[in-house]
This record gives structure tokens, sequence and C-alpha cells, in this order.
């Protein structure tokens, strides 16, 4: 069962980091002003298709790795535990896919506001999970900087989703005035914040992945009571909590300055 909850993890991350690097793209693509009004509404439209995939996959990325986890023994929980979060996974899913589907403005609306205030609390939940797993318990360094990781992903995500909304509204009022240089500069002003959550939220996926790495290497070599290159790298960076800690923190410290400047700067009006 262990290979099956690995390839699951697998899997949604590549979804989820594969298929937001088309929303990214996308953005992109609708900045630019040679192109038609309606292409570059085209072009966004499909951006926010695609951005159903990564939301998707991370509603199920915490609940299929602790299932694995568990499988390789790194985590002491109950099947009641693991099944609760499957669950609260599930319904979240319904709840995302309810606004997708849905052609009411209201259920959209209630949709995204219901998701934002669970990533919200995710944010709050796994950042301080990671940081008890690392200072307070004998998890592996490695995993529980791989929570904390997660945990600065939903952080970001949190940011990333109050920051776009200027922008959607900008690139809304350029319906009616597709060539105002002035608003045209302001959506792409609007835009830069976000990027730089989006890149964050890369970076820190990366770092969350790292840890697949090693568990996929155990499995394949069969060295379960060896150190993996993979694992003596990061069990020098995490061995080091208060330094992990700090660190941790100070990218979400930036992660909010950074956008927040930004948006500072964005406003049309």
């Amino acid at each position: 069962m262990e290979g099956l909850w690995l390839y699951l993890h697998i899997l949604l991350l590549v979804f989820w980091v594969g298929t937001d690097v088309g929303v990214f793209i996308a953005a992109r693509w609708s900045e630019r002003t040679t192109l038609s009004i309606e292409t570059r509404q085209t072009v966004l439209q499909l951006g926010m298709v695609l951005d159903r995939l990564p939301r998707s996959a991370l509603t199920l990325i915490i609940p299929s790795g602790c299932q694995l986890a568990v499988s390789a023994g790194w985590l002491a929980l109950s099947g009641t535990v693991l099944g609760s979060m499957w669950l609260a996974a599930g319904v979240w899913l319904l709840i995302l896919w309810r606004g997708f589907l849905s052609a009411d403005p209201q259920v959209q609306e209630q949709s995204a506001k219901i998701n934002w205030v669970l990533n919200l609390v995710l944010a709050l939940v796994v950042s301080s999970t990671g940081v008890y797993l690392l200072t307070q318990t004998d998890t592996p360094d490695w995993l529980a900087l791989k929570v904390l990781a997660v945990g600065a992903i939903f952080c970001a995500g949190v940011l990333l989703d109050l920051l776009f909304k200027p922008a959607v509204d900008l690139f809304i009022a350029l319906g009616a005035t597709p060539d105002d240089e002035n608003l045209n500069a302001a959506y792409t002003r609007a835009l830069s914040p976000v990027y730089k959550a989006v890149l964050a939220i890369y970076a820190f996926a990366l770092i969350a992945a790292a840890p697949v790495a090693v568990i996929l290497d155990l499995i394949v070599c069969g060295l379960r009571e060896k150190s993996t290159v993979f694992e003596k790298i990061y069990q020098g960076f995490a061995g080091k909590k208060f330094l992990t800690c700090a660190v941790c923190f100070l990218m979400c410290f930036l992660i909010v300055l950074i956008p927040i400047h930004n948006y500072k700067k964005a406003s049309y009006y």
C-alpha cells in the first residue's frame, strides 16, 4: 500500500504544480495589449478553468501525505483521524466543484469565500503542526520541514486569492475600454504581487517535494536503515530546529510584505 499512497501523492503534486504553471502563463498572456480583448478574455478564462486542478489537488495533498507517512511508519495516526481527514477533504472538494460547475454567481462567490476561509484555517493549523512536530516530537526532521513548507504554501495561497481580486476587477473594466493605457498599466501592476506569491508557492512546493524524492529513493533502493544523499542534506538543514523555524517564518513574512507593498502601488484609482 505504501507504493500506492506514494504514487497518489506524487500524482497530486504533478497536477497541482504542473497545471498551475498553465494558469501562470495564461495570466501573463492576458496582459498582452497586442491581442484583442476577446482573445485576452478567452486566455484568462482558460487559465481559470485550469486553476480547478491545482485547487482540487491541494485539498487532497494533506490526507494523502498523512496516509503515506503512516504507511511508512513515520507518523502514528489512528484510522479514525485519517478517515476524518479524507472526509473533510471530500467535503472541501465538493464545495469547490459546486462553485466551479454552478452558473449562479452567488453560488460561485459563496464557494470561493468558503474555500478562502478553509485555506486560512489550514495555513494556521498546518504551520503550527509543522513547528510542533519539529520542536516537540521525535518525528523525522525532514518530514516536519515538509509539513512547514506545505503550511507556507497555504499561507501564500490565502494571500494569492486576496491579491488576485483587484487584478480581476481591473480586467473586467478593460472589457469596456481595452485600449486604455493607464488601465492596462494598472492591470499589469496589480498582477505583479500575484506573480510573486505564485513563485513563492512554487519554491515552497519544491521544498515540500524534496522528501518525496527521499521516500522514493528509500523504497526503490530498500535502504530503510541507511541515510541517502538526499536525506543527509535534508537532515543537515532540518537538524537545526531553531534556524529552520526562523527561516520558514521569515519567508512567510516576506510573502506577506512584498505583495502588500506592490498592491499599494497597483491601485488604479
